[in-house]
């Protein structure tokens, strides 16, 4: 934690001092309501979730020089379950929810290029609705949800390509802070305890690309992105009721893959 606060720091002070250096006459302020189509993949050493996701993106950005962004997305899909172990399961509902507050300083170059180094603040939570559901060995499943606390520090670089179409490109790395797996061991027997297991240790990727076009007052965005995560084990916790067992959270790994369609105003 001291190193993760000393990193935020340094890029906070940074970031003050390119807004005193590039700051900008200039006032915006936008929303963007977009709809992002993405495949899903999540990944255990014994397990593996795969579907295709349908998610919808709100946000509103300030700048004047500073730049303050505020963003939250929903998305919902179907996944199918494989294990070499407990068997297969088709078409689970799952559900993602994610809030994010970046900060961060647009700096200007000729010919009208901006580049906005930002950090900020990040929150995830993926549910996944195996409660009930049989796999194919006759494995009874059960709900988990999954939740990230991060710190998002990145870069966007956007430049017009003529007078009425631009692009956009980001990078960003996501400082895992902690997060926190809930399993309901319960739904399977009274046997066993619902368990709360503490991830302390992981990190992320993102990377986006979209082409901008300007249409009477707003401008309307598509491309591609990609989000990774890679977590390691988590804590042990016991999970039956005689304290016979404990149970961890695997190291896991989820990639998210696909294209965004908007429109900022």
């Amino acid at each position: 934690m001291r190193r993760s606060l000393c990193l935020f720091a340094l890029l906070l002070s940074f970031l003050i001092l390119a807004e005193f250096v590039n700051a900008q006459e200039v006032k915006k302020d936008s929303f963007v309501l977009a709809a992002e189509l993405y495949s899903f993949t999540y990944k255990e050493p014994q397990m593996r979730d795969k579907g295709v996701f349908l998610g919808i993106l709100g946000s509103y950005t300030y700048r004047d020089g500073l730049m303050l962004s505020a963003s939250v997305r929903g998305a919902v899909g179907e996944v199918d379950y494989s294990s070499p172990i407990s068997g297969e399961v088709a078409n689970i509902d799952d559900s993602v929810f994610e809030i994010r507050g970046l900060a961060g300083a647009d700096m200007t170059f000729d010919g009208g290029a901006v580049l906005t180094p930002y950090l900020g603040l990040g929150f995830r939570r993926l549910y996944d609705n195996s409660g009930g559901k049989a796999t194919t060995t006759g494995a009874m499943g059960y709900d988990r949800e999954s939740t990230y606390n991060y710190i998002p520090i990145g870069a966007e670089y956007s430049t017009m390509l003529n007078g009425n179409m631009g692009i956009k490109a980001a990078f960003e790395y996501d400082y895992f802070l902690y997060g926190v797996q809930r399993t309901y061991l319960s739904q399977v027997s009274s046997y066993y305890l619902d368990v709360e297991n503490r991830q302390e240790s992981g990190w992320g990727l993102r990377w986006s690309a979209v082409l901008t076009a300007k249409f009477h007052d707003s401008e309307v965005e598509f491309g591609p992105f990609l989000r990774y995560w890679e977590i390691d084990d988590s804590d042990w916790k016991v999970c039956t009721v005689d304290s016979a067992f404990i149970c961890k959270e695997p190291e896991n790994k989820t990639t998210e893959f696909g294209v965004t369609a908007g429109a900022r105003f």
